[in-house]
């Protein structure tokens, strides 16, 4: 059995991993697609009411936390992923 205490939780914090940058979801999809070694084929269809067009995060929180800042952009960080993904077999 495993005990949690309230003081285990209060030690962890969890940080959202974004970039001031405005990006939209089609940018996101052709940057994953234009990094992989294969041709994927995706589908657009209309979006749902209430969709945002671009997503912007804030970094505040971690920067505060830990002196912590974006250091590289979205296509980077996209790129390393994909690479970093593929490796994992």
């Amino acid at each position: 059995m495993v005990q949690v205490t309230v003081s285990d939780i209060e030690c962890y914090q969890v940080y959202k991993v974004c970039s001031a940058t405005k990006t939209e979801i089609g940018t996101i999809v052709e940057e994953i697609t234009s990094n992989l070694p294969f041709t994927v084929t995706c589908e657009y269809s209309v979006a749902t009411p209430g969709d945002k067009h671009g997503y912007t995060g804030s970094f505040d929180r971690i920067s505060k936390d830990i002196n912590q800042a974006p250091q590289i952009d979205v296509a980077e960080g996209i790129k390393r992923t994909v690479a970093w993904a593929l490796n994992l077999s």
